[in-house]
């Protein structure tokens, strides 16, 4: 796990943003591009945009290889890299590379950023503004994925992040995010006060879930997601404490 303000999260995030100025991601962007019609088409017709099957593995090896060089100064093959990528994504590890002298939860960490990023580009490719309004489902209308963060925007709408590629989309501001359910009864607000800021948690008491909302209204800008997942933890231990005692 890599730690909130983390020197290597900047580092990483850094290397990926210089990797999105090559001229190869430029051209592999213009690619992805070419399929914004298909996938806008099919966020209508209520389907996320695209899964797996498209994953431009590719792209995601190429990303992967040039962070595994600045952090490690270790050099990877290509189709090294993307073996790596298709253990991660089936949950496996890699031997050959662990057996170099990188730990299996760097390594996915690496994974887990090339892959974030990746999909990020995918979805920038989808009408996002549009989509924001129009989509109303409980999953991601980019890659299908569950969201892991919501905010309220300045005008109190309530959107969720995906958990995958960060696309945000308006949700119903008073319903589980995970079930769906909608009775003041079974739906609470947890205040975090001072240790979070700006930040609550919605629980349900119908599937035991919880969410960790931001208000951007209180919030003297908007939070890096990827980020403010891991810096408020402190909050998903609380939701899990206040389950547990009141269920």
């Amino acid at each position: 796990m890599i730690r909130a303000g983390s020197n290597k999260y900047f580092k990483i995030r850094h290397c990926l943003s210089l990797w999105q100025q090559q001229e190869a991601c430029k051209t592999a962007k213009a690619e992805i591009n070419r399929h914004a019609d298909e996938w806008n088409k099919r966020i209508s017709a209520g389907l996320p945009a695209f899964d797996e099957a498209v994953f431009p593995l590719a792209l995601a090896a190429d990303a992967l290889v040039t962070v595994i060089y600045t952090m490690e100064q270790k050099s990877v093959l290509p189709e090294e890299a993307q073996r790596l990528i298709e253990s991660y994504l089936q949950s496996k590890t890699c031997e050959e590379i662990i057996s170099q002298g990188l730990a299996d939860n760097q390594l996915r960490m690496y994974i887990h950023f090339v892959c974030q990023t990746v999909m990020n580009i995918m979805a920038e490719s989808i009408h996002r503004e549009e989509v924001s309004k129009s989509w109303r489902k409980n999953i991601c209308p980019a890659c299908g994925s569950a969201p892991a963060l919501a905010y309220y925007d300045d005008n109190g709408k309530r959107k969720l992040v995906c958990g995958t590629c960060t696309t945000h989309w308006q949700f119903k501001r008073l319903s589980c995010a995970a079930c769906g359910e909608e009775s003041h009864n079974n739906l609470r607000t947890l205040e975090c006060g001072g240790e979070c800021p700006g930040w609550s948690v919605q629980v349900c008491k119908t599937c035991h879930g919880y969410l960790k909302v931001a208000d951007l209204r209180e919030l003297a800008q908007a939070p890096d997601w990827i980020l403010a997942y891991v810096s408020t933890l402190p909050m998903d231990f609380a939701a899990e404490r206040w389950l547990s005692e009141n269920f």
